[in-house]
């Protein structure tokens, strides 16, 4: 198992619809959680390999860009915004981001569906 997701672990399990991506400093995706996250459907593994900022919406990923950007560089700590992905049936989702820096550089993302409005 990927270090990444014994540490994560349990706040995945306490939300089973959240997925954790492994991203490097240049955004290429490492490493996806395991398990069955229905929202991504079959993109989840299309994502291994390439720019996780891809599933991201336009208008969103500005501030995307700025929060991973200041994980990376040590600001600030854990940040948490929400803004919207691309699900695998083409819909726009919109989720709640956590991003954590982890000890070997790489950066933990773990995206989790949240209800906007009523």
């Amino acid at each position: 198992m990927h270090p990444a997701f014994a540490e994560m672990r349990s706040k995945v399990r306490s939300r089973p619809e959240s997925a954790l991506l492994v991203v490097d400093r240049e955004g290429i995706v490492r490493a996806i959680s395991p398990g069955h996250v229905d929202w991504l459907g079959p993109r989840r593994h299309r994502l291994l390999g390439h720019l996780w900022w891809g599933v991201v919406h336009r208008d969103d990923l500005e501030r995307a860009l700025h929060h991973v950007r200041r994980v990376q560089e040590g600001i600030g700590g854990t940040q948490v915004w929400q803004g919207r992905v691309r699900t695998g049936a083409g819909r726009w989702c919109w989720v709640q981001m956590t991003a954590v820096l982890q000890g070997d550089g790489l950066v933990q993302l773990l995206l989790t569906p949240v209800q906007v409005g009523t």
